[in-house]
């Protein structure tokens, strides 16, 4: 376990939960108030670079089964989002107006499974329209596998740089055009940002550098590049830089302290924390408004309390559904039965 990107995953985590309080009380509610913490959008764009950062850790100069990786992230991502947009699911056949009421766009059901964006749609689980993006960065990495490590991140470098200079193109297709956001350049970042810490001389570094580069001159040539790239994607890789550098040279192996611990425990329950938030903070607000507790006095107490209880649900999802679930699925001979073929232990840190 690299100690500092369970502290960024806390981190985004963290962000995006305070992000969506605050947004609930705020919108919703119509409190006067100013929103101390719009910057928690930022968590999503640290979430993917770390996601860049990551497959380039578990895969660089070892020899991975494309079997075995995609099944891992398979058992990573959807046993515990479809327990959500199950969850999700019965919400809306009860009562739709509850599920995305503040979307633009309509909840459509088949696709939010998938998570394949065949046609405009926003997901049952709102924030899951970013694990469309991880689905298929996971999907371009396994292709990448199949070729020698000698190319493999060149290859997935080009396709995420080309893609993303492709959304100048007016896609006549939603799914090409959804895919083709330059936010998937932030999973170039954290593939370049694991050369730079690791393996500065490495060719490879300098191929991604100039893909990154071409890629956002272009689209900057053409008014295209979205701010979120430079107002947190940007300082995400730099936070991210300076903390696995600090982690490099062993600055948190003697630093633990309660901080550090509760930040490790958030990242151990990210995950489970990013699906399940809103529908803590959804039953939180009914809650607290009913008993008329939400007022311009006290709204941003509110925030607080709402994010402590997503933080403790996070947890407690982590601990008895998402972990249980993985250990299931991960068990030799289920992942056996799975890939019809013989396995060794699997891997639940990767």
């Amino acid at each position: 376990m690299i100690k500092s990107i369970q502290y960024l995953r806390g981190l985004a985590a963290l962000a995006v939960v305070l992000h969506h309080a605050s947004g609930a009380i705020l919108v919703h509610y119509a409190v006067e108030q100013k929103d101390y913490y719009s910057w928690g959008a930022g968590g999503v764009d640290l979430f993917f670079i770390i996601s860049g950062f990551i497959m380039m850790y578990i895969t660089f100069g070892k020899k991975v089964e494309v079997g075995d990786f995609l099944y891992k992230r398979v058992v990573r991502i959807y046993p515990i989002f479809y327990v959500y947009a199950t969850i999700a699911l019965l919400i809306f056949l009860i009562s739709p107006e509850s599920i995305n009421r503040s979307a633009s766009a309509p909840t459509k059901i088949l696709p939010s499974y998938l998570l394949i964006p065949y046609t405009e749609f926003v997901n049952l689980v709102q924030v899951a329209w970013t694990l469309v993006y991880e689905v298929h960065f996971y999907l371009l990495f396994a292709i990448s596998l199949l070729l020698i490590n000698k190319y493999r991140y060149i290859f997935t470098g080009f396709v995420l740089s080309a893609f993303s200079i492709s959304s100048l193109i007016q896609y006549k297709t939603f799914y090409l055009g959804y895919l083709s956001n330059p936010i998937i350049l932030e999973f170039l970042f954290g593939m370049i940002l694991y050369f730079l810490i690791y393996r500065r001389e490495a060719r490879d570094m300098w191929f991604l550098i100039g893909f990154a580069s071409i890629a956002l001159i272009t689209l900057s040539i053409n008014n295209s590049i979205p701010e979120r790239l430079f107002i947190y994607g940007l300082p995400s890789f730099i936070l991210m830089g300076l903390l696995l550098t600090l982690d490099n040279k062993g600055f948190f192996d003697k630093k633990e302290t309660k901080l550090s611990n509760l930040f490790l425990r958030i990242g151990d329950s990210s995950y489970s924390l990013y699906l399940s938030h809103s529908f803590v903070l959804g039953v939180g607000v009914i809650v607290l408004n009913k008993i008329n507790l939400i007022n311009n006095n006290t709204v941003q107490l509110m925030i607080i309390l709402l994010s402590i209880g997503a933080l403790i649900w996070g947890w407690i999802s982590y601990s008895f559904i998402e972990k249980p679930m993985i250990s299931f699925f991960m068990r030799r001979g289920v992942a056996k039965w799975f890939l019809k073929r013989k396995s060794g232990e699997a891997d639940l840190a990767n």
